[in-house]
């Protein structure tokens, strides 16, 4: 539980820097600390869900499989916590690398607001941003099954982990999703398709929404072969969302640039925006 609360400190530190510098150049660095981290969950997540590490000898093997002999990812995560070589880092890193995704996101809204104040909005995007990240290491720490006896005695904390983790992911997407959605347009040669991709956040968030739905009623309902399928899909809706919210981040930086460099020259070039254009595609 120290990590823990260490974790989600140090995350509402980082985040209530990134609004207090929200409408500073964006620093290539940050760029590309971005895009490394959308690189290392992808790596990572392919090495968890692959048959690099298998169950132990001793352990019992978990009866709960779905079509095409896939097992929870909670099973493999808990295979690779539980090894005895450098595996044993990869839910960690997993989580490392998604801790920054997530900033990437909350990076992503406050380039599609004008405040440099932090409000009601900010404050749900932050408890949900924390909550998402505590779920990760919570149903991380806390294993869904007893490894040697046929038994569930921290599953009561897992599950809340898991649900903890959906729901802070989904709602950190759709406040975006919607603040995208009613943000204006006022830049050169706008593409004709923004709609479309306004709208397609939504509905990516809408899949996600009813995905998560279905995976809540096959648990409640103990429908394992579903439950497992569904959170398979889950995993696929949050690499697109992820992806989605990164590609919108690089098109907010490429639209400042080109109105910047329209602008007329100041001392200070965030000065020259006027107070109404907003930077977005």
């Amino acid at each position: 539980m120290n990590r823990l609360m260490s974790i989600s400190l140090y995350y509402v530190i980082t985040i209530l820097y990134i609004n207090a510098q929200s409408l500073r150049s964006m620093l290539s660095w940050i760029m590309v600390t971005f895009v490394c981290a959308h690189v290392s969950f992808a790596v990572f997540g392919v090495i968890a869900l692959s048959d690099i590490r298998t169950i132990p000898p001793g352990w019992v093997r978990t009866p709960d499989k779905s079509i095409f002999g896939l097992v929870w990812i909670s099973e493999k995560l808990m295979i690779y916590k539980h090894s005895t070589d450098n595996y044993t880092y990869v839910p960690d890193l997993l989580s490392l690398a998604l801790s920054v995704i997530i900033l990437q996101t909350h990076y992503t809204f406050r380039c599609l607001v004008d405040s440099l104040y932090i409000t009601r909005v900010d404050a749900v995007l932050i408890v949900s941003s924390v909550a998402c990240i505590a779920g990760l290491n919570i149903l991380i720490t806390y294993d869904h099954r007893d490894r040697f006896t046929v038994s569930y005695s921290q599953w009561n904390v897992h599950v809340c982990g898991v649900f903890l983790f959906i729901i802070g992911f989904l709602v950190v997407h759709l406040i975006v999703a919607w603040t995208y959605n009613q943000h204006a347009v006022i830049v050169r040669n706008a593409a004709p398709y923004s709609w479309y991709r306004r709208k397609g956040y939504f509905f990516g968030d809408g899949i996600y929404f009813a995905a998560t739905v279905v995976f809540v009623v096959c648990v409640c309902f103990q429908q394992v072969v579903n439950a497992i399928m569904m959170e398979y899909i889950l995993l696929i809706m949050m690499w697109l969302l992820n992806t989605f919210s990164l590609l919108l981040l690089f098109r907010l930086e490429h639209s400042e640039s080109d109105v910047q460099s329209s602008l007329p020259s100041r001392s200070h070039p965030m000065s020259a925006r006027p107070a109404q254009m907003r930077f977005c595609m």
